[in-house]
């Protein structure tokens, strides 16, 4: 219901109350576009007609003013004989500048554009200056109208550093401490101060710009990039003042700080005006999947709109600078503009990966530390970057492709760790096409598409380029979606393509060492066909990278059985049962302990025939307390994990689905026994850890430790040969 936030209880803003002895009335709307008041301390623009009641202010309702107003800022009545009538009043709300005491108060409840009658009781309608006529004990009668106020705000409480708004902002962001910000800043003693030091006269002589101060500039900065609270403004003593204001900032906002002489420049410069600028609170957005900052986008420049590139589209890219980390150039003849198709890997993958995120009109700073990303040399799109950088591995980032090896996270994974040095490209989105999006054309044109964007990715994956390829596929799979949209043959074929692109995902996965999300790809094949061969092999193979080697034996095992010649998947096997008796080994020692201490409990026996007869005639005592036991077991559900197989002590389960302890999804443990107060079973887990689990995470896993239980992965296979007569 708005809490917090300045909202009434129905989500409405609350109004503002006038106090008592101030009696108002609107005379005409604000603007329906503003719904903004100012607050105390604003320098507020109003015009002002005051006229004296005939009675004084009573309960019973507003008395009728008089015809002639004793002041009025339209007629210049009252304003002294040197002021001239037409231009509104302006003063400080709060500082006792007003006409009359009372005006404050009143102004603070009004919004811009509007106008109001106000009654003001004889304790408000006291001039603040004394000179205004009032007869003692009369009421006052003021129409005011809003015309607009500057926003002021007292940074530190004290009155010596005071920011005015000169720009208000555009944009809806604002800087906090942290936030790396674009700014522009000159700085200049304010009106009728004197620098006659000679500390002045060398700071004014090294300024570069000028500011709303009278005198010569002691500092300007021009597109600064600045980290709110580093401290590192110049002059230092000013990065406080700079923080606090920064913070009150949206993007676009220009205003001035005025500090007092002392604050936060050299007192010898007396007070100081600084026109402050905040251009862009700059966004950085990593661009790579595993987040290891290898490719990071900093944003200079917001573009048009929220839409970005998709795979094919056609877009003109600015590059204005390509720089080291030391700022020397790499590539000459910048700026260059740069027109290539999005997705297809005619530019370099820093390129590709980087216009993916951007609007149009934008403009970022794209730093790289990968220099294999940024090797161009044979591709369509050229800089010229691969003679400035050393070769990555492989050749940088073109690599030839190769058998699936889990091991081998190649030039693009995420384990691939390249030394070099640090890229920065300054890039502007200009434009780019638009394109019908996949869903709102026909099936056999959605298909056509579908095809095209699966052709670039297998061109991407005969070059090595892994990860842009990976991005290829999923499009593909997210656009065919819903397989049973499509009608007659078109469905086999949607069928058919987002499985083909499913398991293209799944070795891409491989490359990059990404295992869970190869097994997902993987699994999702499965469900459509589990006797798939090379969705059972790759997702072998992604069990390998995960360390579930069981899982690994079942998969490929079940995948020999349906190619028998298959050397790939044989040698994969091998590799999976070496893992499996490493772990087996690792192991003993954790089983050898259990057992023993499974050994040393006191035997038990059996009891003679008077103890027989005494716990025959104790059982009758005991009615409650068997009951309260059998509440104590576990219920038949409480039994049966999520695959429905009975749960015993010394099973072997598998963990899957936990929501707040995600880390230990897919690690498997001995069960040990049921906990009667928690409700769970106690699980020993192969790292040594023990965990409390519900029968709804727990997985029996068909190993060779449960060989009685181990079955054949999917449906029987169809038998070789042609059964005998009579059977």
């Amino acid at each position: 219901k708005g809490k917090g936030r300045g909202l009434g209880r129905h989500g409405r803003v609350d109004e503002p109350e006038l106090p008592a002895g101030i009696v108002g009335e609107v005379l005409r709307p604000s603007y329906a576009a503003d719904a903004r008041r100012p607050k105390r301390f604003d320098r507020v623009e109003v015009h002002l007609e005051g006229r004296v009641c005939g009675q004084p202010h009573a309960e019973e309702g507003r008395p009728a003013a008089d015809e002639a107003p004793f002041y009025s800022t339209r007629a210049g009545v009252g304003l002294g004989p040197a002021a001239a009538g037409g231009p509104p009043a302006r003063f400080v709300l709060g500082a006792g500048e007003a006409p009359i005491a009372g005006l404050d108060a009143a102004i603070l409840t009004m919004r811009r554009g509007q106008l109001s009658r106000f009654t003001f009781a004889p304790e408000h309608a006291l001039a603040e200056s004394g000179a205004l006529g009032v007869p003692p004990g009369a009421a006052v009668a003021f129409d005011v109208e809003l015309v607009g106020w500057t926003i002021r705000d007292d940074l530190f409480g004290n009155g010596k550093a005071v920011k005015e708004v000169l720009r208000e902002g555009s944009g809806g962001q604002r800087a906090a401490v942290g936030s790396d910000v674009l700014i522009s800043y000159a700085a200049a003693p304010a009106a009728g101060a004197a620098d006659t030091s000679e500390a002045a006269a060398d700071a004014v002589a090294g300024g570069a710009a000028g500011s709303s101060g009278e005198g010569a500039a002691i500092v300007a900065r021009e597109l600064l990039e600045y980290t709110i609270g580093s401290g590192s403004a110049s002059p230092t003593s000013w990065s406080l003042a700079m923080d606090r204001a920064l913070c009150l900032m949206r993007t676009g906002e220009a205003c001035k700080v005025t500090c007092l002489a002392g604050t936060s420049f050299a007192e010898e410069f007396g007070d100081v005006v600084v026109d402050l600028e905040l251009h862009e609170v700059i966004e950085t957005v990593d661009l790579t999947p595993w987040h290891d900052g290898s490719l990071v986008k900093r944003r200079l420049r917001r573009g048009r709109g929220l839409q970005r590139p998709k795979d094919g589209q056609k877009v003109a890219l600015r590059v204005d600078s390509v720089t080291d980390s030391a700022g020397e150039a790499l590539v000459a003849g910048c700026p260059r503009l740069l027109e290539f198709s999005c997705g297809d890997g005619s530019a370099c993958d820093a390129l590709e990966f980087a216009v993916r995120e951007m609007c149009r009109g934008e403009r970022s700073i794209v730093i790289c530390s990968r220099p294999s990303w940024c090797h161009d040399s044979g591709l369509e799109v050229c800089l010229g970057l691969a003679s400035a950088l050393p070769e990555g591995p492989s050749g940088g980032a073109v690599r030839p492709a190769g058998a699936v090896t889990p091991s081998d996270g190649g030039a693009n994974s995420a384990s691939a760790a390249s030394a070099g040095p640090t890229i920065r490209f300054d890039l502007t989105l200009e434009s780019f096409d638009e394109v019908v999006e996949f869903r709102a054309v026909g099936q056999e044109q959605r298909l056509a598409r579908a095809v095209a964007r699966k052709e670039a990715g297998a061109a991407l994956v005969a070059a090595g380029r892994w990860l842009l390829a990976s991005l290829c596929y999923a499009a593909v799979v997210e656009n065919v979606g819903f397989v049973e949209g499509f009608t007659g043959g078109n469905r086999d074929r949607a069928r058919e393509l987002r499985r083909s692109c499913e398991l293209n995902c799944a070795l891409c996965a491989l490359r990059l060492e990404d295992w869970t999300g190869a097994r997902r790809a993987c699994d999702r094949v499965l469900r459509e066909d589990a006797r798939h061969a090379k969705a059972l092999f790759r997702r072998g193979a992604a069990h390998i990278g995960l360390g579930d080697f069981d899982a690994a034996v079942e998969d490929l095992s079940h995948c020999l059985r349906l190619e028998p010649g298959n050397a790939d998947v044989q040698r994969m096997l091998q590799r999976a049962r070496q893992g499996q008796k490493q772990e087996d080994e690792s192991r003993r020692g954790v089983y050898t302990k259990m057992c023993a201490a499974v050994g040393s409990l006191p035997p038990h026996e059996a009891p003679s025939a008077g103890g027989a007869v005494q716990a025959a005639g104790a059982g009758a005592d005991n009615a409650e307390g068997a009951a309260l036991d059998a509440e104590a077991l576990p219920s038949e559900e409480e039994r049966r994990s999520s695959d429905q197989e009975l749960i015993e002590p010394a099973k072997w389960v598998r963990l899957e689905g936990l929501a707040v302890r995600t880390e230990l999804n897919g690690q498997e443990g001995c069960v040990v026994d049921w906990d009667e107060e928690e409700r769970r079973w106690r699980v020993a887990l192969d790292s040594g850890q023990g965990v409390l689990v519900k029968p709804a995470n727990m997985v029996m896993r068909l190993s060779a430790r449960n060989a009685k239980r181990c079955v054949p992965f999917g449906p029987p296979l169809p038998p070789t040969t042609a059964p005998p007569r009579g059977t």
